[in-house]
């Protein structure tokens, strides 16, 4: 059953805004708002008290209605984990630079008064995976390094054997979010236009929003046909051909060359 609460003494009569600090923050110099959460419904999804459903920028929590028994059950985990987060606190809504996603739910950065961000803190614990979608890359590298400590420490769903490093064979009728590896045979375009063909029959394409110059990270997607590669996001289907979208740098991890 979904867990209706009150997270207390919230709201003014006109929305407060602040300025997010310190400058080390991924989020500094952006504007918050408080808010009233009456429901989590799931471990990255949030009820607000004016009637919007919220999404939880940069992470992905597993399904709550999985076939598998232990993704359900670390699904229930998170979302327990982020209403006893929330709970009685005071909570600030930081929007994204895209204000929605394709069903209509506002994507934002939710933290307490005192700076604690709730994506972050799931990541942390192994009860949400990362991932960078559209333009809400903000906070991306700083949840990757949480996630890359999660991981070594096997915490919550980094237990799971499907995780490490990820599943290898499609049917062709997958859907939704997973964890993909496979080797890369060849790579087509350049730059944003950049495919990759994995052994698996996936084509994995660059989004409009993946960094083409300043990019500090150290694979190169045009370089890596031979390698084994790890790609993560929402699986769709084309044509009878499986596509994943990339829209961040940490979504491609080089698993071996």
């Amino acid at each position: 059953m979904r867990c209706l609460f009150l997270v207390g003494a919230i709201v003014s009569a006109q929305p407060a805004l602040a300025r997010i600090s310190p400058a080390s923050d991924c989020l500094a110099g952006t504007d918050s708002q408080a808010v009233r959460i009456v429901e989590i419904t799931d471990g990255d999804s949030l009820l607000v008290d004016d009637g919007r459903r919220l999404r939880l920028i940069g992470i992905n929590a597993l399904e709550m209605h999985s076939p598998d028994e232990r993704e359900r059950k670390l699904a229930w985990t998170a979302r327990d984990a982020l209403q006893d987060f929330l709970h009685g606190q005071s909570v600030l809504m930081i929007p994204g630079l895209e204000a929605q996603d394709a069903y209509g739910r506002t994507l934002a950065h939710i933290r307490l008064s005192d700076g604690r961000d709730a994506a972050q803190t799931l990541v942390a614990q192994g009860l949400a995976l990362a991932v960078a979608v559209g333009a809400n890359t903000r906070c991306a590298d700083r949840l990757q390094s949480l996630e890359r400590r999660a991981r070594k420490q096997r915490s919550g769903l980094w237990r799971l054997p499907e995780h490490q490093p990820g599943r290898e064979k499609l049917s062709g009728q997958e859907h939704g979010f997973h964890l993909i590896s496979g080797q890369v045979l060849d790579v087509s375009g350049r730059g944003a236009r950049t495919t990759l063909h994995l052994s698996n029959g996936l084509q994995v394409m660059l989004g409009r929003h993946w960094p083409t110059h300043g990019n500090t990270h150290s694979v190169v997607p045009e370089k890596l046909a031979g390698s084994k590669v790890q790609v993560r996001g929402w699986l769709n289907t084309v044509n009878g051909q499986q596509r994943m979208t990339l829209h961040h740098p940490g979504n491609l991890e080089l698993i071996s060359n």
